[in-house]
């Protein structure tokens, strides 16, 4: 199950890097650790920022023991795995810095290095996540991306790669095909709170 989850965290982290088109006008400028897109206009520096989508769920309706039970043990694991989905806005931003004036070959070799250290940084930790978070951790990664793990997995790994890791997450109790989708499902509507919570400082 870890390498699924391993495998899971890069490819997203590729994803989200080469699905952004090249942009050499464009310099990136950094405030502390918190970096912003911009252009050079007339002499001036015009930040770029895309302000989120926000979307505001209401507390769940928790009313038995077992619901509250159920309720922390989703938050616990939701914190578990949250920071690997926020890694790939890091990885993101630092590899599309080193990759900006490559050519295509370069940029696969630099793609292959950078798919080598996280498989030796992560593989340890990823060790102890459990089966319930690798299925939080799939979800996850279709909000952040738009796209569900197995659709990620098609488009830069083929057909056969993808329908390899469905059968071995199957096997687990997960689905790579699931999309997180809050405002019809109620544990991802749960899920949603959680992560803004989070994001306030109060999780």
């Amino acid at each position: 199950m870890r390498f699924l989850i391993l495998n899971i965290l890069i490819i997203s982290v590729f994803y989200t890097l080469m699905a952004q088109p090249k942009q050499d006008n464009h310099l990136v400028i950094s405030e502390y650790t918190n970096l912003y897109r911009a252009i050079i206009k007339n002499g001036d520096t015009i930040v770029l920022y895309k302000l989120p989508k926000v979307v505001i769920m209401p507390a769940p309706k928790l009313k038995t023991k077992s619901d509250w039970r159920r309720f922390w043990r989703l938050v616990y694991n939701v914190k578990k795995v949250y920071p690997y989905v926020k890694l790939i806005h890091y990885y993101y931003y630092e590899t599309e810095e080193a990759m900006k004036y490559m050519d295509e070959k370069e940029r696969k070799k630099y793609v292959k290095r950078m798919e080598k250290y996280l498989r030796q940084r992560f593989e340890k930790q990823l060790v102890n996540l459990t089966v319930r978070q690798g299925i939080i951790l799939v979800r996850l990664v279709s909000r952040q991306t738009g796209k569900t793990t197995y659709e990620i997995i098609k488009d830069f790994k083929g057909n056969f790669n993808a329908q390899f890791w469905q059968t071995i997450a199957k096997f687990f109790g997960n689905d790579l095909q699931a999309r997180y989708d809050p405002f019809n499902n109620e544990e991802d509507r749960i899920i949603e709170y959680i992560i803004q919570q989070i994001e306030m400082g109060k999780f």
